[in-house]
């Protein structure tokens, strides 16, 4: 970590520039929303793990269709449009006779938050942490104990949303009937319950990507409170837990070889998962399980002092989500490069009917339904 965060701060610049095509504007955008040491710090880190962003998503396969043995796993993250993207994935593997994990869905709990250990499936997905899905992936092929065991192979689809908007829908959603909506709490009222408040699934609405992706998504009090004074903060690290840098860092690590949506960008990520996930109809004008209690947070932006103190709780998912676009924009540039050699549409479109009826069949037999 100490090398790490003694690179220099332009690699950051350097690291966007190459996955949006602009330098300077990217630069002057990411250097302007350092607010600390420790916020520079996890930057410093984030640049060095995506300093090879394109090539990295360039390097990730098509998956035709998924298999017991290279399966397919959807890491849900709470509040980001999920729901509608497991209908999508069950309606689609059902279509494609695909065995399936899916909660809530063929019988499978909506409470379950493992894949079994005891059988593997072609496709999963759910709120399932990181870790659990590789130790069932990687049991499913052990049949003796092994001093070198294989790294699971599969594919992964992730969805994020903007942090300060995917709070207020978590507070809104899990709390009502409980609490006032989220947007009645003055900013002094928002900073006392954000770290402490829990569902009655014992989760709190803070670090969504990282209680997924990281390697500590069953440490509901650590996920929840990485940068909001934790008791083992460090001295002058602005109220940053010791190992809240390291989270991130596990977090971005694991985005890196899965296909990585924007739910605000819903149509550029339609666009990429079409084309990774060939069996998967992904459609942006499907939505469910939407949160119909407030419907202001989608329209009108929180009073400034709240947001501030939400960014302050999840400043590592605001730098996950800020990874997240730069993962998603390289995967354009792989996905548009690809279909511009093949002749076909580079770019999102409206019209994502029309795009499908013509990438349905493309040279050498592949097919894009």
């Amino acid at each position: 970590v100490k090398i790490m965060l003694a690179r220099s701060w332009w690699v950051l610049a350097w690291v966007a520039a190459r996955a949006s095509g602009d330098s300077e504007a990217v630069a002057r955008e990411l250097s302007a929303k350092t607010s600390g040491d420790s916020e520079a710090a996890a930057r410093k880190v984030m640049a060095k793990l995506l300093s090879d962003v394109v090539e990295t998503k360039t390097a990730l396969q098509r998956q035709e269709n998924p298999t017991m043995d290279n399966p397919f796993v959807f890491f849900h993250q709470r509040k980001a449009g999920g729901s509608s993207v497991r209908r999508m994935i069950v309606a689609s593997a059902e279509r494609h006779k695909l065995s399936y994990w899916v909660p809530c869905f063929h019988g499978t709990g909506c409470n379950s938050y493992d894949p079994p250990l005891n059988r593997p499936y072609a496709i999963y997905g759910g709120h399932i942490y990181y870790p659990s899905v590789i130790k069932a992936l990687m049991q499913h092929k052990l049949k003796h104990p092994n001093s070198d065991p294989p790294r699971p192979k599969f594919a992964c689809f992730t969805v994020f949303r903007e942090p300060v908007s995917r709070v207020e829908s978590c507070w809104d959603f899990r709390f009502r009937g409980a609490e006032p909506q989220f947007r009645t709490f003055a900013a002094e009222e928002v900073d006392r319950i954000l770290p402490s408040a829990m569902s009655i699934w014992a989760e709190g609405c803070n670090n969504e990507p990282l209680r997924i992706l990281s390697d500590s998504g069953r440490a509901e009090e650590k996920v929840n409170t990485l940068t909001s004074g934790a008791d083992d903060a460090i001295d002058g690290a602005d109220g940053w837990a010791i190992d809240a840098v390291g989270t991130l860092a596990r977090t971005i690590e694991h985005m890196q070889p899965c296909v990585v949506g924007v739910l605000e960008r819903c149509e550029e990520t339609q666009l990429v998962a079409n084309f990774y996930f060939p069996w998967l109809q992904f459609d942006c004008g499907l939505r469910v399980n939407v949160n119909n209690r407030n419907k202001q947070h989608t329209t009108v932006p929180l009073p400034g002092a709240v947001e501030a103190v939400v960014r302050r709780h999840n400043a590592l998912e605001v730098l996950a989500y800020e990874a997240a676009n730069i993962m998603l924009d390289a995967q354009l540039k792989v996905v548009n490069r690809t279909l511009r050699s093949e002749g076909l549409p580079s770019r999102a479109t409206n019209n994502v009917t029309n795009v499908r009826q013509r990438w349905r069949r493309l040279p050498g037999g592949t097919v894009y339904m």
